[in-house]
């Protein structure tokens, strides 16, 4: 459209079509707000039930990437039993963290749903060492 172009008079009055996806959204907002909490645990169930996989991808320190699909059910010990299998040394002791911000995962009892790692996540993997051991 040109800059001087102007807009008819009719352009800016309320039609009819207009009017309904007002109201329409408008009743859309209410409904969210007038559920009860079984109404909203019943529409989450159903809307976990839609998601059958977690992939979960962990970069490690010097550049691999280990991707893995789990059930949104699962717990993330069960991504923590599987970091067991594949690192190099399992005998010391390493964590998992998201960024931004670096946060550690802490509680492994937890489901990947719950955490938020629907319907998948990148999370990063250290060994926990002590500063002097790891220079």
């Amino acid at each position: 459209p040109r800059a001087d172009h102007e807009e008819h008079d009719d352009f800016y009055e309320l039609q009819p079509a207009d009017y309904y996806n007002l109201i329409s959204k408008r009743m859309a907002e209410q409904s969210k707000v007038l559920k009860t909490s079984k109404m909203r645990e019943a529409e989450l169930a159903s809307q976990r039930a839609k998601i059958t996989k977690a992939v979960m991808r962990v970069r490690f320190l010097d550049g691999y990437i280990l991707e893995a699909d789990f059930h949104p059910s699962e717990t993330v010990h069960s991504l923590v039993d599987l970091l067991m299998k594949v690192i190099a040394r399992p005998d010391l002791p390493f964590y998992i963290y998201t960024v931004p911000p670096k946060k550690r995962i802490l509680d492994t009892s937890q489901d990947f749903y719950t955490v938020g790692f629907v319907p998948g996540a990148n999370v990063f993997f250290s060994y926990d060492l002590p500063e002097e051991v790891r220079s």
